[in-house]
């Protein structure tokens, strides 16, 4: 009985060896086997694009695939978080075309760079782009004294008091 037991602990860590990591079924089996190249076009470190939180940014990519495949469009804050990730399935090609996918950042991203990751489904990164994405934060600034009709006089060497507002 022991031997049948260990034999059966054996196949089954086989097994798990064997059957790919977020494994999820027919589709990501197509994206693992799948010879496909791709890259990010826009936005890219060069040519950034600046959102607010709850904004979205569009994420295009050129690809090649020799079969369908499923790729992963994923923005990726400073610390690692997985902001945003949409899904979408290629369509076999000979020739490079052009794909594009929305994501949404969602309301609580921090101000700071974020990076795009394109990857198949299985987790093989396609390409990478750092600090393709900006989030910043919605800050005004206004001047309350002194202003143009209330003019502060001073002289050399005075101190000059300025009251900003501001909102954040």
């Amino acid at each position: 009985m022991q031997r049948w037991c260990r034999n059966l602990v054996s196949w089954i860590a086989l097994l798990a060896l064997v059957v790919p990591a977020g494994w999820g079924g027919a589709r990501a089996a197509v994206a693992a086997d799948a010879d496909v190249s791709a890259y990010i076009t826009s936005p890219t470190r060069s040519d950034p694009a600046s959102v607010e939180p709850g904004d979205s940014v569009r994420v295009t990519f050129r690809y090649e695939a020799d079969e369908d495949a499923w790729v992963e469009v994923a923005l990726i804050d400073a610390e690692g978080e997985e902001l945003a990730v949409e899904e979408l399935e290629l369509v076999e090609t000979s020739t490079t075309r052009s794909k594009s996918v929305t994501l949404e950042v969602p309301s609580y991203a921090e101000p700071g760079a974020c990076r795009v990751v394109l990857r198949l489904a299985d987790g093989t990164v396609l390409d990478t782009e750092r600090n393709a994405v900006l989030v910043t934060e919605d800050v005004s600034v206004r001047i309350v004294s002194p202003t143009e009709d209330d003019p502060a006089a001073v002289e050399a060497g005075d101190v000059l008091e300025v009251e900003l507002r501001y909102t954040a």
